[in-house]
């Protein structure tokens, strides 16, 4: 990318519950060494002009301008990071309008302070459900998919025209369902025989789980709940 501009801007696409977010946070261990170097925030938030405004800085005398905005004050306190801005479509316009700066020249301006926060440390990382259930999009071309993306009207041109790489997540296969369910349960029944507690998990029942999960509305998001809820019941009886 250019010199004065964030490491990356990636746009990651697919349904709920495939791992967007969790590819977030390996990004950040790899790139910055720590899962903590992640900075996230939920763009269904800013969805109004009053809301956009505490995304970047309220102006002085308006509510909350002391504190500042919520993305200069985490990126203050950590420079180096990924910033996960997840369910972008959903974000009011005006917040682009600040944030375009940061693709162009790696800083953003500080509603509250006028202060310039430097973001060439950072990788943005865009998600988005959109286009979730368009078949076969995994195998266009990034310039097919940039334009299917344009298609929909949710991104502004000069925003996609920035965006260095658009990433399309497939829904997880059932092996993938269930090698990480296999992670978490283990972690789980860790935890137990730490406690004196003693569970055993037999095949079918892992099956049943992994059957479970993939059909949860948030897939793979689903899969503490329904890990929790077998433990218990197999603890309780």
């Amino acid at each position: 990318g250019k010199e004065n501009a964030p490491h990356a801007v990636l746009l990651f696409l697919g349904p709920t519950g495939v791992g967007k977010t969790e590819a977030a946070i390996a990004l950040a261990e790899e790139v910055f060494g720590s899962k903590n170097a992640l900075v996230r925030f939920d763009m269904g938030q800013f969805t109004d002009s009053h809301q956009a405004s505490r995304f970047y800085g309220p102006p002085p005398g308006y509510v909350g301008y002391e504190e500042g905005g919520q993305l200069t004050r985490a990126v203050l306190r950590k420079p180096h990071c990924v910033v996960l801005l997840d369910e972008v479509e959903k974000a009011h316009p005006q917040i682009w309008d600040a944030f375009l700066p940061v693709f162009d020249e790696g800083y953003i301006v500080d509603g509250s302070t006028n202060q310039r926060v430097n973001m060439t440390n950072t990788v943005i990382v865009l998600t988005s459900n959109l286009l979730a259930s368009e078949p076969g999009l995994h195998h266009k071309s990034s310039v097919d998919i940039k334009e299917a993306v344009q298609a929909t009207g949710a991104f502004r041109p000069e925003l996609l025209g920035r965006i260095n790489e658009i990433l399309v997540f497939q829904p997880l296969s059932e092996q993938s369902v269930a090698e990480i369910l296999q992670r978490r349960l283990d972690a789980a029944l860790w935890s137990l025989s730490s406690q004196g507690i003693s569970v055993t998990v037999s095949p079918g029942e892992m099956e049943e789980m992994v059957q479970e999960i993939r059909a949860a509305k948030f897939g793979v998001r689903q899969i503490d709940d329904v890990v929790r809820k077998y433990l218990r019941a197999k603890i309780t009886t």
